[in-house]
């Protein structure tokens, strides 16, 4: 089972003396601490973050550690001076070039010197070549991959997409739902490749208390990127939480979830969420294709903002309950599919200004005519963070074009 890797990310650089005053920084798989970079040898900090970048992690200059104990021992903090254009001039350096974030605590009592904290995402076109070698990293250090090693993780890269499609039509994630106005989200995490990310997490009997943690932490996250992202967010549910729909907590296959029912008379939704332990989230939920609201005569129509809020719910989701391990910046590959949409326009009842405005946008969309609408994209680590306007135009904009509401996609 995985030891849970805690994230460091201290606001000051108190803070950061603080937590290694009190022995809670320790390197691990997701966390590499240095004491410096000597001048003029970039080769070693190359492929530090090479290696970072097939998992993602933090690369932390400015730190000493135990050598046995893996913990930081005291901060030895470095010259700021020109050490940031060292670390682009690394990156830019690799094959293919990453982008990294970096961001200095610098040290009170003497502002020429801090400790610095290199975000190395998970990126899509890992592995990333370094002094002519491929590297990676194990629990706590960092080493040359084999040519077998270097070949597998080119093999995950080129089948990412095929897995998100595979299972956008799996049993496992349809479950017992209706096919009548289907809609399914299944988002996985970009470079992870530990089935076993969230074992620790999941396996206590109070799983779902860490689960319901998690999804507020998901909904907050997403409601802030609404909120920063006015185009998008204009059409963006608040609050959004299928955790908190009346529903029950089960086990399932290699992962835990939320599951909500019909009432006994068979009438109602039904969805659930599903955690699994490799980091990956699938959302399900039926009935998102139905009679329009508020208007006669009625037609059926397709719920596209709820469809828009929980695919970014979802995305959120990835990211939040795979930071819990210590896979701090990973992006998310994310595919939707929506079954038995034909014949339905675009919901519009919160489309245009006032009932004469929404009726003069209705009388300009038309109905599906494609059959079953699925769609995949693949989201970086900063677009997770802070901006999904482009991951919802690549999963939405088609479907809203054809149907006559493309003008209002971001």
């Amino acid at each position: 089972m995985t030891t849970p890797r805690p994230i460091w990310e201290p606001a000051s650089y108190a803070e950061a003396v603080d937590d290694i005053n009190n022995g809670k920084v320790f390197e691990h798989h997701y966390l590499e601490l240095k004491t410096e970079y000597k001048p003029g040898h970039n080769e070693e900090m190359r492929g530090d973050i090479a290696s970072l970048a097939n998992d993602s992690g933090v690369l932390v200059v400015g730190v000493e550690e135990n050598k046995e104990t893996r913990k930081a021992v005291k901060p030895t903090p470095i010259a700021l001076a020109g050490f940031i254009e060292r670390v682009e001039d690394a990156t830019r350096a690799l094959d293919p070039p990453l982008h990294v974030e970096c961001h200095a605590l610098t040290d009170p009592d003497d502002p020429a010197r801090g400790i610095v904290f290199i975000r190395v995402p998970a990126s899509p076109l890992a592995p990333h070549q370094a002094n002519k070698r491929y590297y990676g990293r194990d629990e706590c250090s960092t080493y040359r991959l084999s040519d077998a090693q270097v070949e597998a993780l080119i093999r995950r890269r080129a089948t990412r997409a095929n897995h998100i499609t595979a299972a956008l039509a799996s049993p496992d994630v349809l479950g017992d739902l209706s096919s009548t106005g289907r809609f399914v989200v299944v988002a996985h995490p970009t470079a992870n490749h530990n089935d076993e990310l969230l074992a620790a997490f999941q396996a206590p009997a109070g799983y779902y208390r860490w689960l319901d943690e998690q999804a507020q932490k998901a909904t907050a996250a997403a409601d802030r990127i609404a909120d920063a992202t006015p185009a998008l967010g204009r059409y963006v549910q608040r609050s959004w939480n299928p955790t908190a729909w009346a529903s029950s907590h089960e086990r399932w296959p290699a992962g835990v979830g939320r599951v909500t029912r019909p009432r006994t008379d068979g009438q109602g939704t039904r969805s659930h969420v599903v955690v699994y332990e490799s980091g990956a989230v699938h959302f399900a939920v039926d009935n998102v294709v139905h009679a329009e609201w508020n208007i006669h005569p009625a037609r059926s129509a397709f719920d596209w903002m709820t469809m828009w809020t929980a695919s970014m719910w979802t995305a959120c989701m990835v990211r939040q309950v795979c930071r819990t391990a210590g896979l701090t910046d990973t992006g998310v590959d994310i595919g939707i599919r929506v079954d038995a949409v034909d014949g339905s326009i675009p919901e519009t009842a919160h489309v245009g200004d006032g009932t004469f405005g929404r009726m003069a946008v209705r009388d300009h969309v038309v109905a599906w005519k494609g059959g079953a609408y699925q769609r995949t994209a693949h989201v970086s680590a900063p677009e997770v963070k802070k901006d999904l306007t482009g991951m919802v135009r690549t999963l939405f904009g088609q479907l809203m074009r054809s149907t006559g509401l493309g003008t209002i996609v971001p």
